[in-house]
């Protein structure tokens, strides 16, 4: 084991002292035995948790827009990040600091070999995990907001329980962890739900093994199309949007973030906030908050000496088809040229189709990631999918496929397919 004291950075720290970030052990017992140890079994704050397929990061900023301008102290926790660690853990909107997150590691290590004669050895997503909660008890925030990593019922976020939680979407995604088929990845995903706890259904006409989870353990669950009703409303002075529920209809600004999907999660975190008993907020602070709300990498648009520059961590089907429909908002009737690279459990073929009749021009990029399909394996995927070698580029780096795009390429650029490519493209842009 390294010396954690002299490791200033988180990622140094958990590279000497965790698994590896590609390492993935699910299950929810080591954490549960160090927050024993560490006196968090249940945390001093209320928890909002997030699971889902897609939606999950845009509904956690939301929860901490609304929030934050309400003057409740917030805790936030998200992953994966961008570009910098500290990004995961954020109190009150600011990422915390490294001597902060590191110092949490060393007293969570501490914990952890106090579980065992032994000792246990933690993930880097079960570190990571702790420290928010352990960082978010030390700074006594009102209310702690958590993104689940994968899944739900056996991420290390599940160690502990939600007074509120919201399942913002199922779909199709790391097949290989949650399983084969919607009724499998639901059920993963409904082990967030708590006895006598609300449970968010973001989307309308979920599958049923939600419901039936929720029968058998006692959970409420509040559902879209069913328990609350949202539409979007045209007029002179630009659109807007109504939520509505048995106790009336309220009116509303539309979100800051784009997309017609994000005012089915900006609804499901509304009907999540009226459900907690907690937290008491005026529809100003709601109005606030949903147009405040900014969040890295969904959606963004970036322009760059003359280039219109579209930045999305879509990366399956589902995400991806929200994604052209905003496409056509922005870039329509041009198609885009696109900066593409995918991990390697992802369904590249049918993210490829879904893309191709918006794209003119292909470039598919090698991604820093042990998990990352090679480029020259989606230019071949690309060319079973009918797209002609002329329209195919592959570069070893997204740096310089971002070298060459904003150089050769058409007005719009769309960079996607994971995290990593964004947040390798952000990085190229910042100098640009």
């Amino acid at each position: 084991m390294g010396d954690p004291n002299n490791s200033q950075q988180p990622e140094d720290w958990l590279n000497l002292n965790s698994s590896s970030v590609d390492h993935i052990d699910l299950g929810t017992r080591r954490c549960r035995q160090v927050l024993q140890k560490l006196g968090l079994s249940k945390p001093p704050y209320e928890i909002f948790t997030v699971a889902g397929t897609n939606g999950k990061g845009s509904s956690v900023a939301m929860l901490d827009s609304i929030l934050t301008g309400a003057d409740y102290l917030t805790g936030r926790y998200t992953s994966p990040h961008l570009q910098q660690f500290n990004e995961r853990i954020s109190i009150a909107q600011n990422n915390s600091s490294d001597d902060h997150i590191v110092a949490a590691f060393n007293k969570i290590q501490t914990a952890a070999n106090q579980v065992q004669p032994t000792g246990i050895k933690l993930t880097y997503f079960e570190y990571a995990t702790l420290a928010a909660l352990l960082l978010f008890a030390e700074a006594q925030v009102d209310v702690a907001i958590l993104e689940v990593g994968l899944g739900g019922r056996l991420d290390a976020v599940n160690a502990v329980d939600a007074d509120v939680s919201i399942i913002t979407s199922i779909a199709l995604d790391h097949q290989n962890w949650l399983g084969h088929d919607i009724a499998s990845i639901a059920f993963e995903k409904a082990g967030v739900m708590r006895p006598d706890k609300p449970c968010i259904l973001a989307e309308s006409n979920m599958p049923d093994t939600l419901h039936a989870y929720a029968l058998s353990i006692g959970a409420i669950l509040i559902e879209n199309g069913k328990d609350y009703l949202f539409s979007v409303v045209s007029g002179e002075q630009g659109n807007s949007w109504t939520w509505s529920d048995k106790t009336g209809t309220f009116k509303y600004a539309l979100p800051a973030l784009s997309g017609a999907i994000q005012i089915q999660n900006a609804a499901a975190v509304i009907s999540a906030i009226r459900a907690s008993d907690f937290i008491k907020i005026s529809e100003n602070n709601i109005n606030h908050g949903l147009q405040h709300v900014r969040l890295t990498g969904r959606c963004q648009v970036k322009e760059v000496l003359n280039k219109t520059w579209i930045l999305d961590v879509a990366h399956n089907p589902a995400a991806l088809k929200q994604l052209t429909q905003n496409l056509e908002s922005i870039a329509a009737p041009q198609k885009v040229n696109i900066i593409f690279g995918m991990l390697e459990d992802k369904n590249a073929q049918a993210c490829i189709e879904i893309l191709k009749p918006y794209v003119s021009n292909w470039i598919f990029v090698d991604l820093a990631s042990s998990r990352a399909r090679p480029a020259s394996e989606l230019a071949q995927i690309a060319t079973e999918c009918n797209i002609e070698k002329e329209y195919i580029n592959v570069f070893a780096s997204v740096n310089e496929a971002c070298d060459q795009a904003q150089e050769h390429a058409l007005r719009h650029i769309l960079v996607c397919g994971s995290f990593y490519t964004v947040a390798a493209a952000l990085d190229c842009l910042a100098t640009a």
